[in-house]
């Protein structure tokens, strides 16, 4: 009883602080001339990955190696197949391949960096330099070209009107802070509290501690993202929810990953070298391959990606 509480209890913060990151988001681009990608891509991507930044973190000073790597992968995986296959079942993603193509590069060149660093058992000091200075150096690139694009092209009235209709309301920038910050908080808590649940039930199912840590875990460490994606999906800003993908599988590599290995070195599990790497480099592939060639992420993609979510499980609950 008290498992399903918590369960029911976390998705309910969860969907709250989704709703209200998104406003407050979106509120927040408009007032310093920033696209709502580059919110997403930034903001959002960070705050919703904060869940997976304190379960890595801990599992590692905890001696949990398995649970802290597998969360990242996992998630990352969730993230493609599971949040943007159903948020594009609900409601198609439109691609702005000028806003997004550089950055899904970006994506899989780190989660190739990942894999290599991986299988050459470099998962120390070493990868946590290269992946907290990559994140610094990509975060400033981003932020400067986006003031160098702002200046040359101001942002649009009709795209500012657009937003406001939208969303309904009109925030200062003071009140926009407060709602990503406690948009934020709602999702650490919300993703805190189904996690706990989750692993609960995992154990007493007698799951080993990867697997746990590439669904159970992942997932509920992926819950910020699904709920946030969903809520812009159905606000029709498409831009936050690709970017808060793309941002989040970066943030979870280079900044949960770059923590993680500064404080305790990870030892990579067979499992993962053998079956959880090349899938989630294959699912990058796949969102990359969408991205580049069609506008939009369609209702059928969606299901693919979803369908190919439920076959991973079953992969992990099965083999």
């Amino acid at each position: 009883m008290v498992t399903a509480l918590q369960i029911i209890g976390g998705l309910v913060l969860l969907f709250i602080g989704g709703e209200i990151l998104v406003r407050g988001a979106v509120a927040l681009a408009k007032d310093l001339g920033l696209s709502a990608f580059i919110i997403g891509l930034t903001v959002v991507a960070y705050g919703t990955s904060s869940p997976e930044l304190v379960i890595s973190v801990q599992s590692a000073l905890d001696n949990h190696p398995d649970i802290a790597l597998g969360n990242v992968i996992g998630s990352n995986i969730s993230n493609i197949l599971c949040v943007i296959g159903l948020t594009a079942l609900i409601c198609p993603v439109a691609i702005d391949k000028k806003e997004s193509g550089f950055d899904g590069k970006v994506m899989l060149g780190v989660t190739a960096l990942l894999t290599a660093l991986c299988f050459l058992g470099m998962l120390n000091i070493i990868s946590a330099v290269i992946f907290l200075g990559t994140l610094v150096g990509y975060t400033y690139f981003i932020f400067h070209n986006e003031k160098k694009k702002k200046r040359q092209q101001k942002l649009s009235e009709d795209t500012t009107a657009e937003i406001e209709e939208q969303l309904k309301v009109s925030l200062s920038r003071w009140q926009a802070i407060a709602f990503c910050i406690g948009g934020i908080i709602l999702l650490m808590l919300g993703g805190d509290i189904l996690i706990t649940g989750a692993v609960t039930l995992a154990k007493m199912a007698g799951l080993s501690e990867a697997v746990i840590g590439v669904t159970l875990i992942a997932m509920g460490g992926s819950a910020p993202e699904l709920i946030t994606s969903v809520v812009a999906a159905l606000h029709k800003k498409s831009d936050i929810v690709l970017g808060n993908i793309i941002g989040s599988n970066l943030f979870n590599i280079l900044g949960i990953l770059g923590i993680t290995t500064a404080l305790s070195p990870i030892e990579v599990a067979s499992k993962f070298l053998e079956q959880d790497l090349p899938i989630l480099v294959l699912t990058t592939v796949a969102l990359l391959a969408v991205m580049l060639m069609r506008p939009v992420i369609s209702r059928f993609a969606g299901c693919l990606f979803f369908a190919g979510y439920i076959g991973y499980l079953g992969i992990q609950f099965y083999s």
